[in-house]
């Protein structure tokens, strides 16, 4: 056995003793917490359930497919078609689709976003890579318009 130093510790280290804590005996404080936790995860499932919450994670994987050249660009173009059409709730996506009130100063921008993704989805030559991008780059700044606030955005 190693020689010891330091009180009788082996190998020189020092004993400490801790006292445990006491718990804290409230009767409110269980419920608080059980609470607050089940407020947390209405709100986060309210909140990843939502339209604008949907069609971000939906534009995101087509972004990445894309960019993977997993789809071509024609096809990206209508899948973005549809992305949009169900996160406003319309029938169809076209330039003549009703704004909501507060956007009809866009109307112009709107409809020659609509113009440029129905050349995409329709026109001979193939959309390019950079017109795919301006697409779905127009698609996030109207889903996010169209929608309310969207996480790291300024009005």
């Amino acid at each position: 056995m190693p020689e010891t130093r330091g009180g009788g510790s082996p190998q020189g280290l020092v004993d400490i003793e801790f006292t445990p804590l006491e718990p804290v005996a409230s009767a409110w404080t269980t419920p608080l917490l059980v609470g607050l936790l089940l407020l947390g995860g209405a709100l986060l499932a309210r909140w990843l359930g939502s339209p604008r919450a949907r069609a971000s994670r939906a534009l995101a994987r087509l972004r990445r497919r894309l960019r993977a050249e997993a789809i071509d660009e024609r096809r990206a173009a209508f899948e973005l078609a549809v992305v949009l059409r169900r996160a406003f709730a319309v029938s169809a996506i076209h330039e003549d689709t009703p704004l909501p009130p507060r956007l009809k100063a866009e109307t112009a921008r709107w409809r020659r976003f609509n113009q440029r993704l129905a050349d995409a989805r329709y026109a001979t030559p193939r959309p390019t890579r950079a017109e795919m991008e301006w697409l779905c780059t127009e698609a996030h700044h109207w889903l996010r318009r169209w929608l309310g606030h969207w996480p790291g955005y300024r009005r």
